[in-house]
């Protein structure tokens, strides 16, 4: 009967390990408003605005915009640059400021382009190549501050430019609850990599002392998944501020990380022998994940 369990046990707990390493790691998020895919290849000259095909235009009046409204857009060609339009509006008695963030930080360029009521142009830029302690908010994800008067109506030109196609998310908030909610935010992520690190300090002493191999590839799981947990939600561009265009890669090889540390410590805490089949299978998913990890 505890041959059969054990049996049991190590099916599952395989069977876990190996789900575990290919669940990818999915954001949800409200869609409150939604600019649709349209192809809008261009050409950048003094004329530009011209010869522009919008995706869509998306009309937003300060006075009644959601602190959630996210903004939806595409770049279903990595080839092309595709730009988006919206409009903001200030309908109040007083100054308006707002903060336009993307929810993803990991693009190659955005271009913001904000045109007041005279027509007079601020361009802002990111680049995936900057500094994070180099743009004008020093924040994980790219921020551009939108100043509006009273009952103006500035126009917002977005141009998205990637290597990859993703669905990339913007949020407008005003200025004060950016700041406010970002700030206990980090504070929180603070916390948690803190007691990461408590987790990683304790286990490696552990390690020191009674040299067990399992706690060994626990440590090694610990430090991937903070690595990948790093990079995956952007605080990682603070460690390493002068290489952010390569967070993608980092956030890739630790993910392939985890699973390997993961079917590591199947075979070890189940004891398995090297001559069972699981074994044999759980070292090839190694060595498969190892080189599937270096393609992509």
């Amino acid at each position: 009967m505890q041959i059969l369990m054990r049996a049991v046990c190590k099916v599952f707990f395989l069977f876990g390990a190996l789900v575990s390493s290919l669940i990818p790691y999915r954001s949800h998020a409200e869609k409150t408003l939604i600019l649709d895919n349209a192809e809008t290849n261009y050409s950048l000259d003094s004329n530009y605005f011209e010869k522009v095909k919008w995706a869509n235009e998306a009309k937003l009046d300060s006075s009644i915009v959601l602190i959630n409204d996210r903004l939806f857009i595409h770049n279903p060609d990595v080839k092309k640059d595709y730009w988006y339009r919206i409009r903001v509006s200030n309908n109040g008695t007083s100054l308006s400021e707002w903060i336009l963030v993307s929810y993803f930080y990991s693009v190659d360029e955005i271009d913001v382009l904000i045109q007041d009521s005279l027509g007079r142009m601020e361009k802002q830029i990111y680049r995936d190549t900057m500094s994070v302690f180099s743009r004008v908010i020093q924040h994980r994800q790219p921020s551009f501050p939108i100043t509006i008067k009273p009952h103006e109506t500035k126009t917002i030109f977005i141009r998205i430019k990637n290597e990859s196609t993703y669905e990339y998310a913007f949020g407008i908030f005003p200025n004060f609850y950016f700041f406010t909610r970002y700030s206990r935010e980090y504070l929180l992520v603070g916390l948690f990599y803190g007691l990461m690190l408590f987790v990683f300090i304790y286990s490696f002493i552990n390690y020191l002392f009674f040299r067990d191999k399992v706690v060994l590839i626990y440590i090694f799981f610990i430090l991937s998944q903070t690595i990948h947990m790093l990079f995956r939600d952007g605080n990682g561009l603070f460690l390493l501020p002068d290489y952010s265009e390569y967070a993608d890669l980092i956030k890739n090889l630790s993910r392939a990380s985890i699973s390997v540390s993961i079917l590591l410590y199947a075979i070890y805490f189940l004891k398995l022998k090297r001559s069972s089949f699981s074994f044999k299978f759980v070292v090839c998913y190694i060595i498969a994940r190892i080189v599937y990890a270096a393609i992509v």
